[in-house]
């Protein structure tokens, strides 16, 4: 039996308030300092066959906050916020790449229960899921059943068959049992696989995530690191910067609840070693 959270005054009325076609989704911009992530990254890839980039480290400090901070992780269904069961994390994948095996353009990779492991454990399993869905091994199988259906099938006769199993997902218990166990949080990396450009400076960015079928309660980005001129000890210094947009529910929680977030988010990558161990394969505690 999934756990529902017993709803305060003020979420009952952000609940209301923030009904389709509202967007209830709030975007906070952020920078972090990455010289020493950068470091521990390089350290890691002396004494570990697995390679963990800056990516699969966000991930897993992702992963980290929403155990600690577990109401953004929550599922709003049918009027109700539930609980959901674990922490998983979904995943864009650009398939349009030498030797993909599909011709669609993007694929979703889903790494399940990331708030429990370690960030070897990350960088392992996000890889593998990423290989699975560019030579077309989906690990979710009703994935690959909808994309070649809605493939196959006209846009016209699509979208009316889209819109009322929609409604059926958000207005009956169906919604349980097809999105109980999928993941209420996404990381993208928007530009992050792209070099610095000279004169650029990314500033952040706004996202309005569509109410339909599945509820998503955080959006993570992650831009290329940049060098920014910012005050340390009171002096100007250069250093590596990070930029991060998130963008969280506001029905799930409110603003000071989602500041403490990106706080915890910036102090583990201020001092990643701390958080997941100097051989980065320290499990959640």
């Amino acid at each position: 039996m999934m756990k529902r959270r017993k709803l305060t005054a003020a979420r009952k009325a952000l609940i209301w308030w923030f009904r389709a076609p509202a967007n209830p989704y709030i975007c906070v911009s952020f920078a972090v300092d990455s010289t020493a992530a950068s470091g521990y990254l390089a350290d890691l890839a002396q004494g570990h066959d697995v390679a963990v980039s800056i990516n699969h480290l966000v991930t897993a400090i992702v992963g980290r906050v929403l155990r600690e901070f577990p109401k953004a992780n929550d599922r709003l269904a049918r009027g109700r916020l539930v609980r959901r069961r674990a922490c998983g994390l979904a995943m864009p994948v650009d398939l349009r790449v030498a030797g993909a095996a599909a011709a669609q353009e993007t694929a979703m990779a889903v790494l399940e229960e990331a708030d429990q492991l370690s960030l070897v454990q990350i960088a392992a399993g996000s890889r593998k899921v990423v290989d699975a869905e560019r030579t077309g091994r989906s690990a979710l199988g009703w994935v690959q059943w909808a994309t070649r259906l809605i493939d196959r099938t006209p846009y016209p006769v699509l979208a009316p068959l889209l819109s009322g199993f929609d409604w059926l997902t958000r207005n009956s218990p169906l919604s349980d049992l097809l999105f109980g166990h999928l993941p209420g949080a996404a990381v993208t990396n928007v530009g992050a696989a792209l070099a610095p450009q000279a004169g650029v400076l990314f500033r952040g960015a706004s996202m309005e995530i569509p109410q339909r079928l599945m509820h998503v309660g955080t959006v993570w980005g992650v831009s290329v690191i940049q060098d920014e001129v910012i005050p340390v000890n009171g002096e100007p210094q250069v250093r590596p910067m990070l930029p991060v947009v998130l963008c969280f529910d506001h029905r799930l929680c409110d603003g000071v609840y989602a500041s403490k977030m990106v706080q915890r988010f910036s102090e583990i990558l201020l001092e990643p070693e701390r958080e997941f161990g100097a051989d980065g394969g320290a499990m959640a505690r």
